[in-house]
């Protein structure tokens, strides 16, 4: 497939997005953090949890994704 560059794209989504990283995932939360901050309507949550917060941190997981849907309707 190649490497995919897809950075530049990021600021033109133009919808909320909810970025999840997990505190102890091996990708450095740096990365997550760029990337909600390449996005206009880009919000970070970083939960405690690896790389599988449906498996280490399914509470955390379901309030930030509840907490992220009512405040995009507002």
């Amino acid at each position: 497939m190649g490497r995919l560059d897809w950075w530049d794209r990021l600021p033109g989504i133009a919808v909320p997005t909810l970025v999840i990283h997990g505190r102890y995932d091996a990708i450095p939360l740096v990365v997550s953090q760029e990337i909600a901050s390449a996005i206009p309507r880009g919000r970070l949550v970083v939960l405690d949890s690896g790389h599988f917060p449906y498996v280490e941190d399914p509470d955390g997981l379901v309030s930030a994704v509840s907490s992220f849907f009512v405040d995009i309707g507002r």
